[in-house]
């Protein structure tokens, strides 16, 4: 037996007996359940997931973030916890997008599409202009508009975009701590924010003490000679006339083993 979450009270049989040689109406039909389960399910996930998201519920069962908690308790990636959590957000302000979900009107894979563009303004529209449309097509025509923006509006061309996929991994504590600083630009913001974005809020932190957005310079740190006393780092000229400005310095140049012997310079 199904049920759905949110305000929905939908039910139905979800036999768990695989059974071959159905005919194909009754085959499209079995699909037709099976599809609305998982849609279903997914919308609970997105529901329960935001919601524990929001409300720090994660660290009550031990863990330090939403993303490690999905994890390690239901191995959902990352990527897609933080998708189900955006959708799930998304969908507590848009009444009638979830509307049309629960009376069949829409496919999840829809739906999640649909959010990502639709405002409480917008969304009536954007249900209109969704009938009939697969999501592969609501995708594209999402992909050039901004939230708030109606299906109608000029598409903004983004054919000229080029995207970088930047190689790194990280251990437990910098996963924690690029976990917390998330979840602080997303308290601050307000909404989700994607790697890229995290990516960038970082840069900007970096290049933000200079106008021009280039990195201020700085003096580089000296290395203080092994055994040397306090205030000769970066000094390797000795004797009285190892001052600054003092003219040329000679660099005492380590012999290395089998090598012919340096000759110092006259």
């Amino acid at each position: 037996m199904i049920a759905t979450g949110f305000h929905s009270t939908e039910t139905f049989e979800l036999p768990l007996t695989l059974t071959d040689g159905l005919s194909a109406e009754e085959a499209d039909r079995r699909v037709a359940v099976a599809l609305r389960a998982g849609d279903i399910g997914a919308r609970e996930l997105s529901f329960y997931l935001a919601g524990l998201a929001e409300s720090g519920g994660y660290q009550q069962l031990g863990f330090s973030s939403i993303e490690l908690y999905a994890e390690t308790r239901y191995h959902i990636r990352p990527p897609t916890t933080r998708s189900y959590v955006a959708t799930g957000r998304a969908m507590r302000e848009l009444p009638a997008i979830d509307l049309a979900f629960r009376e069949g009107s829409l496919f999840w894979t829809q739906v999640r599409e649909l959010v990502r563009v639709a405002t409480p303004e917008t969304e009536d529209e954007w249900i209109e202009w969704a009938a009939g449309r697969s999501a592969r097509q609501i995708a594209a025509h999402v992909a050039r508009r901004r939230k708030g923006e109606r299906p109608a509006d000029p598409s903004r061309r983004r054919i000229s975009d080029v995207w970088f996929r930047p190689d790194g991994r990280m251990n437990a504590a910098q996963w924690a701590k690029w976990t917390a600083a998330r979840q602080k630009l997303e308290a601050e913001l307000d909404r989700p924010v994607s790697d890229a974005e995290m990516f960038e809020h970082a840069a900007d932190l970096l290049l933000g003490s200079s106008p021009a957005g280039g990195v201020r310079r700085g003096r580089p740190p000296r290395e203080r000679r092994p055994g040397g006393p306090a205030g000769t780092e970066g000094h390797s000229d000795t004797g009285p006339d190892a001052t600054r400005g003092a003219g040329p310095r000679r660099v005492q140049v380590p012999q290395l083993p089998g090598s012919p012997r340096a000759q110092r310079p006259p």
